[in-house]
């Protein structure tokens, strides 16, 4: 619809056989004022791609209300492909970032949820050429740990700032130091595998900062400190 309630244009998605159906969870605008609605399918057991379970669903329509394309998408690395889209964004080159989830374990009542994030071309393909749907085989399970696993002190500090965890799946090997917009700013790697260390801040101007650890596959939450 336009800016006074008109209708523009309609399209209607209709599903291509009874054994599946998607919804989508929300939509975003592209740079040429078509639409990207994002979802999951699901599907009950028969013959073809992707296998029983859930994917994602992605579908393009240009401005006019036509389809362009639509695609599932799923991680072959993910039981029976339980996964889905909730949001996306268009890039500047026109790719697209997509958010989302998957389990890497199912067993009731114990699924494992994990954060998805992919980025797939302007044709919605995660493997460059695609026609209809597409697998993803090179996702990777990134741990985040928790706050109350990463203690500061002092904070405020001046000069330097300790660094200190506790309960990580492997030996933390850098920490990073990011501005407000995200930029990092300071790294540093860690040799020191007692559960701490001493950062020196004295170089970085005064003001807040946010500083998170990384290991094999994992990565602390971020946590603020304030530089005097």
């Amino acid at each position: 619809m336009n800016t006074k309630g008109k209708k523009i244009w309609s399209y209607d998605d209709i599903y291509d056989d009874i054994y599946e159906y998607y919804e989508y969870i929300s939509i975003f605008k592209t740079k040429d004022e078509g639409i990207v609605a994002v979802g999951q399918n699901y599907n009950q057991p028969k013959d073809g791609l992707p296998p029983s379970g859930r994917c994602g669903i992605i579908t393009r329509i240009d401005k006019n209300g036509s389809l362009l394309w639509r695609r599932k998408v799923w991680d072959v690395n993910v039981p029976f492909n339980h996964c889905g889209f909730n949001s996306g964004t268009e890039l500047e080159d026109g790719s697209l970032l997509i958010t989302g989830w998957w389990r890497d374990t199912l067993p009731d009542p114990y699924y494992d949820t994990n954060v998805w994030l992919i980025k797939l071309d302007s044709n919605g393909c995660y493997n460059p050429g695609c026609v209809g749907n597409d697998s993803v085989t090179t996702t990777q399970n990134i741990i985040v740990i928790g706050r109350e696993m990463i203690k500061l002190s002092p904070n405020p500090a001046n000069d330097y700032l300790k660094v200190s965890w506790n309960k990580t799946p492997t030996p933390a090997k850098s920490l990073v130091v990011y501005d407000l917009s995200g930029k990092a700013i300071l790294q540093s790697l860690i040799s020191d595998k007692s559960g701490s260390t001493e950062l020196s801040i004295s170089e970085l101007p005064s003001g807040l900062y946010v500083l998170k650890i990384f290991g094999d596959k994992w990565e602390s939450a971020p946590e603020k400190f304030v530089k005097e």
